[in-house]
């Protein structure tokens, strides 16, 4: 059942909240005209696998996979602390909805709807940014031990090969979820300005993903990545090998 005092602008915005957060990571990588960061990321994980089997010592490898570990178990441990403070707000919501009503900038709405507003969009937003970190963690945690027991070097042509794209396609699989972790909390802050009006909210969302799609696509950062892509997946030249 809908809370007292909805208004169908806070409907229309909460579709459009729910169609791109959903939407964004497909439409991005089917719709844009230039190959985003995420898809151009791929291969050059690969390219790593491979050359990390192609070593003898693997500390620099393992180094690094703890950096990404460690990034996502921080976003993590924040998501929870984060998912406490808004579990106390919820509680606290009826003594402090008097103080609230009296601000200008918020639109009046009554209890239920600022509850509904918590609970359903900031609440249910951060939660599934737990759930996108926590699932990263483990499977950094399976491709730590993948790269324990891969081969020693060298490791013939074709099982090299097969080896080095299931570990990128895994890498990339982590990666995606803390990607999906962060997205999350991208949209929480236009989720916020739901607190201050519908219009705003849909403003907010439409421009968290217009940001988002140009950091991906055509940033300082998507450029280079675009460039060293196109470097590192070209075949050695007889110069290169000398």
């Amino acid at each position: 059942m809908l809370p007292a005092n909805v208004h169908w602008f806070d409907l229309a915005a909460l579709a459009a909240f729910v169609a791109c957060w959903i939407g964004y990571p497909h439409v991005i990588e089917r719709l844009g005209k230039r190959p985003s960061i995420n898809r151009l990321m791929h291969p050059l994980r690969r390219i790593w696998m491979a050359r990390m089997l192609e070593r003898d010592l693997r500390i620099p490898d393992t180094q690094i996979l703890g950096f990404a570990f460690q990034s996502a178990s921080f976003f993590a441990s924040t998501t929870i602390i984060v998912i406490a403070a808004l579990v106390s707000a919820f509680g606290a919501l009826d003594r402090v909805h008097p103080t609230l009503s009296e601000i200008s900038l918020i639109k009046a709405a009554s209890i239920q709807l600022m509850q509904y507003k918590l609970l359903v969009v900031v609440v249910v937003v951060f939660f599934y940014a737990l759930l996108a970190f926590t699932w990263a963690l483990r499977q950094y945690n399976y491709l730590a031990a993948i790269i324990g027991a891969a081969p020693q070097a060298p490791v013939p042509e074709v099982e090299a090969r097969a080896i080095a794209e299931a570990l990128g396609r895994l890498m990339s699989s982590a990666v995606a979820s803390v990607n999906a972790g962060m997205r999350a909390y991208y949209f929480a802050i236009a989720a916020l300005l739901w607190f201050v009006h519908p219009l705003l909210f849909l403003g907010g969302t439409l421009c968290i993903v217009g940001m988002l799609a140009h950091r991906q696509s055509y940033s300082p950062a998507a450029r280079a990545v675009l460039a060293l892509a196109a470097l590192c997946d070209r075949p050695p030249t007889p110069k290169d090998q000398t």
